[in-house]
């Protein structure tokens, strides 16, 4: 079986792009994966069997076996990667903790009612996507211990019906949580004008606050944490809200868990549509028909591109939705399709998201240059 792209990527990288046999580095002697015990000989394609190794020393090898030492490093590699991983699948347990007791809290409290009596009696069901419904009041800070009342009123309403009960029950969450943000806004308006420096330190609070729920929502649906640049862009659209003032008028704390749980980094997207500034709205309605033909076949020939010319694959997802936002951005300027086209070509060629860069640009008479 052949090492996968990914897989020979994966060894140059902890070898450090160098040969393992006699040190050679790259640029200067071309590299390849080698089998430290040769396929011949019972080999396998995995990482504590594979090594980087110069040409020269991989065309000299045949099936001879390699020197244990070098076996016993690799492998000592690999059981350090397995000890990590071991580590970080408990600290992800640990993450998991409150929102398991939080969930159990709700669940408790909705289980002590039912219908019907006796050994007739079964509980209310729960819909489908209850989970992620409690774990969104969690986020926004609901105390558990507040279901129990919750709970007590929704069940105690004869005239919701059973299969509404658990959709009552958020109604009742939702302005609980509202009352308390009000309440806390009260609070903030009755306090005296606050020192100076006070009021950056409060928007510093508040962006720690929205990137520790956009972090958290991030990690719940894939196994990475988000990455420098996913961050830094995060932080810059919320430094833009709350420079609009939009804090005082809206719970940001939706959108950030919402873009997390998306992997998304502009939380601003997912405000309501009043509160979303000219150009969001403008960039949110469907292209039409002729702008979807324009675009099509772009996205595919950027990607064959662009592994065509790269040691390393393709490009990652995140590369995929910045192409994509900035063929979008083109296709609503009404850019020739001829033109995109060529633009991806070289775009994909370069290794690059940024197709407006290969554009044509409009001259002051309104012609492209």
């Amino acid at each position: 079986m052949a090492v996968s792209k990914r897989l020979r990527y994966e060894i140059l990288r902890r070898d450090n792009h160098t040969c393992r046999y006699c040190g050679a580095t790259a640029p200067d002697a071309p590299l390849r994966i080698d089998h430290v015990t040769p396929v011949a000989l019972g080999g396998a394609d995995t990482p504590d069997n594979l090594v980087t190794a110069c040409q020269d020393c991989n065309s000299g090898k045949s099936s001879a076996t390699t020197d244990a030492a070098v076996v016993a490093d690799v492998a000592d590699d690999a059981m350090r990667w397995a000890a990590a991983m071991r580590q970080a699948a408990s600290n992800l347990v640990e993450q998991e903790k409150p929102k398991l007791e939080y969930r159990d809290a709700f669940l408790g409290e909705w289980q002590r009612w039912g219908v019907g009596k006796g050994a007739e009696r079964k509980a209310v069901e729960l819909p489908a996507g209850w989970k992620a419904s409690v774990d969104r009041f969690r986020v926004a800070g609901l105390p558990m211990q507040i279901w129990a009342d919750i709970v007590d009123t929704a069940m105690g309403n004869d005239k919701v019906l059973e299969v509404n009960k658990f959709k009552y029950s958020c109604g009742i969450a939702w302005n609980k949580v509202t009352a308390m943000q009000e309440d806390a806004r009260r609070m903030l308006a009755d306090e005296p004008e606050p020192p100076a420096g006070a009021n950056e330190r409060i928007r510093d609070l508040v962006s720690c606050h929205l990137y520790s729920t956009w972090a958290w929502a991030w990690q719940r649906t894939g196994p990475d944490a988000p990455g420098k640049a996913d961050a830094q862009e995060f932080m810059q659209d919320v430094s833009e809200m709350l420079a609009r003032g939009l804090s005082a008028q809206v719970d940001l704390t939706e959108q950030a868990y919402l873009a997390g749980l998306d992997h998304a980094t502009d939380p601003s997207t997912y405000l309501p549509t009043e509160f979303k500034t000219t150009e969001q709205i403008a960039s949110e309605l469907p292209l039409s028909d002729v702008q979807y033909e324009a675009g099509a076949g772009v996205l595919s020939l950027w990607i064959s591109r662009w592994e065509e010319m790269s040691v390393e694959g393709g490009p990652t997802r995140r590369d995929e939705e910045a192409f994509l936002e900035q063929l979008t951005a083109a296709l609503r300027a009404g850019h020739d399709r001829d033109w995109i086209l060529y633009a991806a070509d070289l775009a994909g060629g370069f290794l690059s998201t940024d197709l407006s860069y290969y554009l044509p640009k409009p001259d002051a008479q309104g012609g492209n240059v």
